[in-house]
C-alpha cells in the first residue's frame, strides 16, 4: 500500500467542487484550504500545492504562498485568464483539461521534487548539491572537485552509518 500525497486545493468554491467531483479517480489526499479553519500544523503533511487563477492574487492566499514556498505549486487558469500572477509556479495548466493530463502534471511535480531532495544534503546552514557537485550557502557557491565530493559524500555516508549504529 504506498502513501498518498496531500494536495492543497486553493480556489473558488467551484474549483473546490470540480476537485471534490474528481478525487476519487486521482491517487492523492485533498485537503481543501480554508482561511478560517487551516492551521499551521498541515503546512508540514502538504506536498503540492494547487491555485485556481481566480483568486490567485488574494492577500490570504498569496501570505499562505509565502509560507509554503518550496512546496511545488500547479496553477489552474483559464485561457481568457489575463491577470498578472503575483508568484512563481512549478507548472501551469490551462481550463478546460483532461482527468489524464492533470494527473501527469501532479505525478511530474512530485517526481521532479523528489529529485531535487534527495539530490541535495543539508548540513546547518549550506546544501551540497550533489548534481552540479557544489556547496552553497545563500548566493554564494562554491564549485567541488571530484576528489573532494566524493569525500564529503563518503563522510556522509560514515556518519549515516555511525548513527544507524548508536540507535
Amino acid at each position: 500500500m504506498s502513501i498518498k500525497n496531500n494536495l492543497l486545493i486553493i480556489g473558488t468554491k467551484n474549483f473546490n467542487n470540480s476537485f471534490n467531483d474528481i478525487k476519487e479517480y486521482l491517487n492523492f489526499s485533498l485537503v481543501f484550504y480554508d482561511k478560517n479553519t487551516f492551521t499551521e500544523s498541515l503546512i508540514q503533511s502538504i506536498d503540492i500545492l494547487i491555485i485556481d487563477s481566480e483568486i490567485s492574487n488574494d492577500v490570504d492566499v498569496l501570505d499562505l504562498i509565502f509560507r509554503l514556498r518550496g512546496k511545488p505549486l500547479l496553477l489552474f487558469k483559464k485561457q481568457n485568464f489575463v491577470k498578472t500572477i503575483k508568484f512563481n509556479c512549478d507548472d501551469t495548466v490551462s481550463l478546460p483539461s483532461s482527468l489524464v493530463e492533470i494527473s501527469n502534471r501532479l505525478k511530474n511535480l512530485i517526481a521532479s521534487n523528489n529529485f531535487l531532495y534527495n539530490s541535495s544534503v543539508k548540513i546547518k546552514e549550506y546544501i551540497i548539491d550533489k548534481n552540479e557537485r557544489r556547496l552553497k550557502k545563500k548566493a554564494c557557491s562554491l564549485l567541488l572537485l571530484k576528489e573532494k565530493f566524493n569525500l564529503s559524500n563518503y563522510y556522509l555516508l560514515k556518519k549515516n552509518q555511525y548513527q544507524k549504529k548508536i540507535f
